[in-house]
């Protein structure tokens, strides 16, 4: 795909429309991030040329391209799946020092990059991680957004993971909610990620239509694994949203009840959570 629009949700309740960019030629890309501005977004992700692998130098001359004519902040998107290449850490930050770079997904399977280039780069660039089975690892490790195909078909889940570890920084509560979705992003990974990704959202009611040939769609066996495994996660969603329900509702008539420091009162509330 060479051109195509994104929508990324924000806690401003703000839709920011991301496109990315993936091109041979760096006039085409230069072009179409401004046709991309012409049209209203908010940024480009930018995938480095394909095919005939460039040098780092080449490299440097199309990102600075297309962050200094394209009139848009640059994201860049490392993926080696896509390219046949991968970006060294060590490159990508001094990447990140080109006026208009703004951000970094990195899809490695590679854990410790996104530690790696989070003390590379410090606060010049985003951090995000782009590999939906090591997520978990990847806001721990200090990136702040992700780019992943979850979301498509498990959405609530997806959004409390980054709720817990990189707003609250509950480490242990996102371990505990990723070992109930980490099976959902192992099956987008194995099963063919377009389709599956695809398969996932039509599930939850979005409407997407089949992958492009000659990619197919998910077989109907598969979409019904996919079914299930969305379908527990929800339920293990729904049972937590209940005791966090209920443990409102006991905190609050006890205050209404005894009007006394809730402190007298933890004991009940260890008790009611364990059960």
């Amino acid at each position: 795909m060479d051109f195509s629009i994104g929508l990324e949700y924000n806690p401003m309740r703000k839709l920011n429309r991301t496109t990315t960019l993936l091109k041979q030629l760096m006039a085409e890309a230069v072009g179409l991030a401004r046709h991309a501005r012409k049209i209203g977004a908010d940024a480009v992700m930018l995938v480095g040329p394909y095919y005939e692998e460039p040098s780092e130098a080449e490299l440097r001359g199309y990102v600075e391209a297309v962050a200094g004519d394209g009139g848009l902040p640059v994201l860049l998107y490392n993926n080696p799946a896509g390219t046949g290449y991968s970006l060294s850490t060590a490159f990508i930050a001094s990447l990140a020092r080109i006026p208009g770079v703004v951000a970094i997904k990195d899809t490695t399977h590679q854990a410790a990059r996104i530690e790696e280039l989070r003390h590379l780069c410090g606060n010049r660039i985003q951090l995000l991680s782009g590999q939906d089975t090591l997520q978990f690892i990847g806001l721990v490790a200090g990136a702040r957004a992700a780019i992943w195909g979850a979301p498509n078909a498990v959405p609530r889940a997806c959004a409390e993971l980054f709720e817990r570890i990189a707003v609250r920084g509950d480490v242990a509560g996102g371990r505990a909610l990723w070992d109930r979705l980490y099976p959902v992003n192992r099956f987008l990974e194995t099963e063919g990620y377009v389709a599956a990704v695809k398969a996932g959202a039509t599930i939850r009611g979005l409407k997407l239509g089949d992958p492009r040939l000659p990619i197919k769609p998910l077989p109907a066996a598969a979409k019904a694994r996919l079914a299930n495994l969305t379908a527990r996660l929800d339920r293990s969603e729904e049972h937590t949203s209940e005791l966090q329900s209920r443990r409102k509702l006991v905190f609050r008539f006890l205050l209404e009840k005894y009007n006394e420091n809730v402190s007298d009162f933890f004991p009940i509330f260890l008790y009611f959570d364990s059960h």
